[in-house]
Formats: C-alpha cells, sequence, structure tokens
C-alpha cells in the first residue's frame, strides 16, 4: 500500500478526526462480555464504517486510486486500536519520548473504554512532559475511574502535573468513582496554597462545586485574595450559593469597593444582582456613590 502523501493528509484531516471521535464510542473492547452487542455499540460502530467509506471515497476522487485506498482506511482504523497497546507496551526511553507523548495526548482526546493502565503506568515516568500528558489524558475524558489516580497526582513535584489533576476532581465525577468527597475537598483546599499559581487556581474553581462548609468558606475567603486569578474566580462563582446569599451578598459588596481591582468588581455584579436585584444594589450604590456605580 502506497504512503499517503502530504495532500491526502491534510484533505483527510477532518475526516480523520471524525472518525477518531466515533471510535472512542465504539465499545470496542473485546474483554468485556456483551460490550460489543449493546445497541449504542453498534451505532456506533455502523458510524465508524460509514466515515471509513467516506474517507476512502474522498482520497479516491483527488488521486484516483480507489482500488488502494481502502488499505488507507484500514491503516487508520488499525491505528486507533493499537494506541492504548503501544502505550502499554513502549520502553521509557528518551528516544521514544516523544512519540508516547503525542499517543498519550491522542488517546485522551479519544479514549476509548477499557483499562487505564496504559496511561497510569506513564504518570510515574521521569520525564515530566510525560507525567503532565498523562495527567491531562486522565482528566480530558472525565471518567470515575480515573479519580484515584488524578487525587495521587495533585501531590507530584511538577506543577504542570497538579494543573491537570486538580481540575479532574469535581464532585459530581468524585461521586461517581465512589471516592469520598470530604478526601478530595481536603485535598483541594490544600491546593488552594499551591505554590503554583495555575494550580491554586484551578484548584479553587474545583472547589467552588463542594458545598460543605469549609469549602465555601475558602471560597469567600478567595474573595478577599489580593490575587485577581483567585479573587475573580470566586465571584464567579458565588452566585450559585443561594442557600448563603445572607453571607454571600455583604462580601460581594464590599468586593465592589472603589479599591479593589475592576475585574473583580466587573465580575462580582452578576452574582450581586442574581442574589440581591435590590438589596444589595441599594446598599452598593450608598457604598460606592453615583459616580463609581456609573461608571461600573
Amino acid at each position: 500500500m502506497p504512503a499517503m502523501d502530504d495532500e491526502v493528509r491534510i484533505r483527510s484531516g477532518e475526516m480523520i478526526d471524525a472518525i477518531q471521535m466515533a471510535y472512542a464510542s465504539t465499545c470496542a473492547d473485546s474483554r468485556i462480555p456483551g460490550r460489543d452487542h449493546s445497541p449504542p455499540c453498534r451505532l456506533r460502530k455502523q458510524e465508524v464504517h460509514t466515515l471509513l467509506r467516506k474517507l476512502q471515497m474522498m482520497v479516491a476522487a483527488q488521486h484516483k486510486q480507489g482500488s488502494k485506498i481502502s488499505g488507507i482506511a484500514e491503516e487508520i482504523g488499525g491505528g486507533l486500536k493499537a494506541r492504548p497497546g503501544y502505550l502499554a507496551e513502549a520502553p521509557s526511553s528518551a528516544a521514544v519520548a516523544p512519540v508516547v507523548g503525542e499517543a498519550l495526548l491522542s488517546l485522551g482526546r479519544f479514549m476509548p473504554p477499557g483499562d487505564m493502565a496504559p496511561i497510569v503506568r506513564w504518570t510515574t515516568a521521569t520525564d515530566v512532559e510525560l507525567r503532565w500528558r498523562a495527567a491531562w489524558a486522565l482528566f480530558r475524558p472525565r471518567d470515575p475511574a480515573a479519580v484515584p489516580h488524578l487525587l495521587k497526582l495533585t501531590n507530584d513535584a511538577s506543577g504542570e502535573v497538579r494543573f491537570w489533576a486538580v481540575r479532574g476532581l469535581a464532585p459530581a465525577i468524585v461521586d461517581q468513582s465512589g471516592t469520598s468527597r470530604e478526601v478530595t475537598s481536603a485535598r483541594l483546599r490544600e491546593a488552594v496554597m499551591d505554590s503554583d499559581r495555575r494550580v491554586r487556581t484551578e484548584a479553587l474553581r474545583a472547589l467552588t462545586a463542594y458545598d460543605d462548609d469549609e469549602s465555601f468558606a475558602v471560597v469567600a475567603a478567595s474573595l478577599d485574595s489580593p490575587d485577581t486569578w483567585l479573587s475573580v474566580s470566586a465571584a464567579e462563582a458565588l452566585g450559585r450559593f443561594k442557600s448563603r446569599k445572607d453571607m454571600v451578598v455583604p462580601k460581594l459588596v464590599a468586593a465592589m469597593a472603589p479599591a479593589r481591582p475592576l475585574s473583580l468588581r466587573i465580575t462580582a455584579l452578576t452574582p450581586l444582582a442574581a442574589l440581591s436585584p435590590n438589596g444589595g444594589l441599594t446598599s452598593l450604590g450608598g457604598r460606592i456613590g453615583a459616580a463609581h456605580w456609573t461608571a461600573v
């Protein structure tokens, strides 16, 4: 079979992406009995086959090689299945690290159902570039099975890894994983004090979805942070705490003071108007004066 030249690769790129997305939901893991035979899985397989046929026709029309293009489609389909196997077997060496890194990013985008071990294997690599890609590949599919691994990665030595790990601890996913919210929320509260600004911010943004008193207290206190990445993130989220509006509204009013950063004041206005459209805005007008109110 002739290799695809650059023109074919460019023209078929979008179709390949569509095939990858469809394949991600084909339930093609033969190790799970019955999975291949469920109606959703059969439908997805039909979509993959349809896309492959369209790719064949498209490339054939461009290059007049209809009898040879089927091999290209088979190569693509086989490559999609091969990624987990490659990650499971690739040696830990600098020579293959670039390929492993790209395979991790690819598998994170289009992860077929099945064992996460091929990704988890690389979370302990000495190369931080591979570790953060592994963390990303675990985070992106929002698979509950990844939560224990992501929780462990929140203590990685690299901020690049911790940054992606904390993002995967949303309470809805945590609940499905069987991991205790108390454990993940406690770790996120610690991560709000991380040495890396990006980790602090993402930990706070994840924490805003938790409803326990301790987590709410950290979110509310972050509204007073001199770091606008934190204070603005807190302001964005406080509007959802309707049952705590008696505590939230005064803090939002205080966040609108003229001395506070403009980005914070603009952000705080929306949750303030939602939680207290009359009292909060009236109090705000009295505090900052008509001229400042008009400016905001």
